[in-house]
């Protein structure tokens, strides 16, 4: 097993790394700023010296498959709010996929801290910007498949004369499904928290997952917004 606590980095990818956020077996997430004063999160997947070629090869397909979904929307629409992502540079430190740096709440960190000031109408409208989001990545042939709550992160206050506020981003692409390509990662790499807002047939086999499976949890979504607490604990048995 790789250690979860990793020595500090100063510098990868020409970033200097100004913070960490999570430390796994798999990859280490810092935030990272260029010599411009751009941040970036950066997500540093370790590729191990001592690994064969497949699974080496298995560790690149599982590091640039968020980026490469996330790419494949660059040309959304402005209400369209969707991570940013670079393309990945492989270093001497892993496999380096820098995205977007929003820095938000996940959307029930946001409802408790200011959920009871905004009447129902706005909940919903915050809703309705992410149902539109998600309307478009079905467009541009990707299911979701892990659509919760915690995959919103949201910025900001709501001023009810503006619709475009508060600021949020629909995250959480790691495990999309490419339609009508048979594209996809595999169901080892999903876990159980992932799945707590998953659609009964997609927790049952995750390739079975369609656009109605991310309707399903987009229901769910508007019920957190709407009660400000989640509908049911989770969707898993």
């Amino acid at each position: 097993r790789g250690n979860r606590n990793p020595p500090p980095l100063r510098q990868v990818a020409g970033f200097t790394i100004i913070d960490q956020f999570d430390a796994n077996d798999r990859y280490r997430e810092v935030l990272g700023e260029d010599t411009t004063g751009v941040r970036r999160n950066l997500r540093i997947y370790r590729l191990s010296w001592a690994a064969s070629d497949a699974e080496l090869d298995r560790v690149r397909k599982r590091a640039t498959w968020e980026a490469a979904i996330l790419r494949s929307f660059q040309r959304a629409p402005d209400d369209v709010c969707l991570p940013a992502v670079d393309v990945p540079i492989e270093t001497d430190d892993g496999l380096v996929v820098p995205m977007e740096h929003f820095d938000g709440q996940t959307l029930p960190e946001w409802l408790d801290q200011h959920g009871a000031t905004l009447d129902l109408r706005a909940r919903v409208g915050l809703w309705a910007r992410v149902a539109r989001a998600l309307a478009w990545t079905h467009k541009s042939g990707v299911v979701h498949r892990q659509l919760r709550p915690e995959c919103i992160l949201v910025k900001g206050e709501a001023d009810p004369r503006d619709p475009t506020t508060p600021a949020y981003r629909l995250t959480g692409f790691s495990l999309a499904k490419r339609q009508g390509l048979g594209a996809t990662i595999a169901w080892s790499e999903a876990h159980a928290d992932a799945l707590e807002g998953a659609a009964p047939e997609v927790v049952q086999a995750l390739t079975d997952a369609t656009a109605a499976s991310d309707q399903f949890s987009l229901g769910l979504v508007l019920a957190h917004c709407v009660l400000r607490r989640p509908l049911v604990p989770s969707t898993l048995p």
